[in-house]
């Protein structure tokens, strides 16, 4: 019975007993992709690049560039909720900037290569 009661869903999906249309379903993965991007965005920057290696096998980097960006955010919530003297040389910011703008890069570069069809 319960065979029978999977193939017509999966022919035609239903969601809280309404039919799927192509349309509603692409509105639904739309709103699932957006809740879940949204999500992932409120976490620290060492569980956000565990996510991405996990669960969407786009690694952001090397463990120690990950460890260094991972400590310069733990230093500018510091400055932002505690302590606004602190000082962070200068050397520290640049390679955190140029490792900040290689992240992202990486990931598109390497997204690009595993989903290719959404990146033309």
């Amino acid at each position: 019975m319960r065979c029978s009661h999977k193939s017509p869903l999966r022919v035609t999906p239903a969601v809280h007993g309404q039919r799927l249309t192509k349309s509603s379903f692409n509105a639904l993965l739309s709103q699932e992709i957006l809740r879940e991007v949204e999500e992932v965005d409120r976490y620290s920057f060492k569980k956000r690049a565990d996510y991405f290696e996990n669960d969407l096998k786009l690694s952001f980097g090397d463990n120690q560039t990950l460890a260094f960006v991972d400590d310069m955010m733990t230093i500018r919530n510091e400055i932002s909720r505690e302590n606004l003297f602190r000082i962070v040389p200068s050397a520290d910011l640049q390679k955190a900037s140029k490792a900040l703008m290689q992240i992202p890069a990486h990931v598109c570069l390497t997204a690009s290569k595993l989903y290719p069809i959404h990146f033309l």
